[in-house]
C-alpha cells in the first residue's frame, strides 16, 4: 500500500515530495522515475552513505528489523543504484542538511 501511495504523490500536484527510500530496488526506482517524468517533476537523489554499522543502528533505533540478508542484498545493490548527479553525504552533514540544498536553491 505504501508503495501506492508513494507513486500518487509523485503524480500529484505538491511543491515537493521527500522519499525516504533505498533507491537500490531496480523496479522500484524505475516506477518512481516514469511517474515523476509523467507528472514534470525533476528528481534528485540524496545519497545517505552510512556504513553498514550505522545503517543497522538506525533502523534498529526508528524500530525496523532488517534481516542479515536483506542488509547484504540492500549493501550489495546500493553502489550500482546510485545516480551519477546524486547529492552524496554522510550522516553528519546530513544532520544539517536543509531542503533548499537539495533542491539546488541559494
Amino acid at each position: 500500500m505504501h508503495r501506492w501511495r508513494v507513486l500518487g504523490a509523485v503524480r500529484g500536484s505538491g511543491p515537493v515530495v521527500l522519499l525516504t527510500d533505498s533507491w537500490t530496488d531496480d523496479r522500484r526506482r524505475a516506477a518512481v522515475l516514469r511517474a515523476a517524468s509523467a507528472a514534470g517533476r525533476r528528481v534528485r537523489v540524496v545519497h545517505l552513505d552510512a556504513g553498514p554499522e550505522l545503517a543497522a543502528a538506525g533502523q534498529s533505533a526508528r524500530g525496523r528489523v532488517l534481516s542479515d540478508r536483506a542488509m547484504r542484498r540492500h549493501l550489495e545493490r546500493s553502489s550500482r543504484a546510485v545516480a551519477a548527479d546524486a547529492l552524496m553525504i554522510d550522516r553528519r552533514r546530513a544532520d544539517a542538511l536543509r531542503l533548499a540544498e537539495i533542491l539546488g536553491a541559494p
